[in-house]
């Protein structure tokens, strides 16, 4: 947890902190929770494939509700 701008009344990092990460961290644990909990972690390609859906939805949520850089 170091660095993470919040921390630093955001005076770190890129930009202020997204809560879309945040967001998109919590739907992807539950989609990739109920993947695991119909045999999605029986095999390793299996795995591998709902761990990258769930790097997907962090994305796909937390990157468009980044803020834009200050001009």
């Amino acid at each position: 947890m170091a660095g993470v701008p919040w921390f630093a009344q955001a005076s770190s990092g890129y930009a202020m902190p997204s809560f879309g990460y945040i967001l998109g961290m919590l739907l992807a644990s539950t989609v990739v929770g109920a993947l695991a909990r119909r045999g999605a972690d029986r095999s390793v390609p299996r795995t591998a494939g709902a761990m990258v859906l769930g790097s997907a939805i962090i994305y796909a949520v937390g990157v468009p509700t980044w803020p834009s850089p200050p001009a």
